[in-house]
């Protein structure tokens, strides 16, 4: 079956809208967003100390469940390194 104009044009838009995706994708790939500051491993272990369900379940619903469980991951590794070298 013959393509409509209008399908045509929307996939060539879809495809360059994907393109330009992922050209941003690669090109700020690392880069901290403008003004945001990375937190240090004693501001985010202290923040992951304090913790609280509704915080949690805040962070999940802003950043998703994989990064916060990323984050978690990672904390739970440094507090026990903190531990093990004996600076808790």
């Amino acid at each position: 079956m013959k393509e409509s104009i209008f399908e045509m044009a929307s996939g060539i838009a879809k495809e360059r809208m994907d393109d330009a995706l992922n050209l941003m994708k690669t090109d700020f790939k690392g880069v901290a967003p403008f003004g945001k500051k990375p937190k240090s491993m004693d501001e985010q272990l202290y923040e992951y100390s304090t913790l609280t369900p509704e915080t949690l379940t805040k962070m999940i619903d802003e950043q998703g469940e994989n990064d916060v469980n990323q984050w978690l991951g990672d904390m739970v590794k440094a507090k026990e390194r903190r531990e093990r070298n004996g600076n808790a």
